[in-house]
């Protein structure tokens, strides 16, 4: 469970004597704001915001919960046999950014705080790329949605409309945990792998992109 020597970022020869695990998934959406002048250059890094899912008093709230296990009950056996519990935690805030570019990957470095059932949060961290179908550029021109943002925000939750620009992202999170039953998360590194949409603002002038990224998360054992 736990790596001889923690690997550094995006290290991944520790991995290659061993088999991956799913974990969890963790679901994310993101408000990316343009400013006019964003397409001058393609090295600036426009400032990405988590949109927190809705509270808890909402129906079906365990719908939109952060991460969460897709199947059974929330916990994980590792190769020792012992049970531990995989947090179905809540996005409180976060952030990353986005560099607009015509082709290729951009880097993501984000940064989260999540809320369980205890007063003590989870701090989650990730480093990767992320790749956009037609490039990041774009996300600068204008795009007519056929939904409004309200509705918009759902759908990047659900996928449940087409108007969005896909794309794939990789990452390898780090963890930083306090609370007993969690602990084991701060001594490992996940792999993610993600799936990406981009949602259309409705007015271009105003709205900011919705980016969604949805990962599973897979441990090396």
């Amino acid at each position: 469970m736990i790596p001889a020597t923690f690997p550094n970022w995006g290290e991944r020869s520790w991995l290659f004597d061993k088999s991956l695990q799913y974990i969890m998934s963790l679901d994310l959406l993101y408000e990316l704001p343009i400013h006019p002048d964003a397409v001058v250059g393609t090295t600036t890094r426009l400032p990405m915001l988590a949109v927190p899912p809705p509270g808890p008093d909402r129906d079906l709230a365990d719908k939109w919960a952060t991460t969460y296990r897709t199947s059974g009950p929330p916990l994980f056996r590792g190769v020792d046999n012992i049970e531990r519990e995989v947090p179905e935690a809540r996005l409180v805030r976060g952030q990353d950014g986005l560099t607009l570019r015509e082709e290729g990957g951009v880097e993501l470095d984000g940064h989260l705080l999540l809320e369980v059932d205890t007063t003590e949060p989870i701090v989650l961290s990730y480093k990767g790329v992320l790749t956009l179908s037609g490039g990041t550029m774009q996300l600068a021109r204008p795009r007519v949605p056929t939904k409004p943002k309200s509705q918009l925000a759902s759908a990047a939750r659900d996928g449940t409309t087409e108007s969005y620009i896909g794309g794939t992202a990789f990452v390898a999170t780090r963890q930083e945990v306090s609370i007993p039953k969690y602990r084991w998360l701060s001594f490992n590194q996940f792999i993610g792998i993600g799936r990406v949409k981009a949602f259309a603002p409705l007015h271009d002038d105003v709205d900011p992109w919705l980016i969604s990224m949805s990962f599973d998360l897979y441990l090396g054992l």
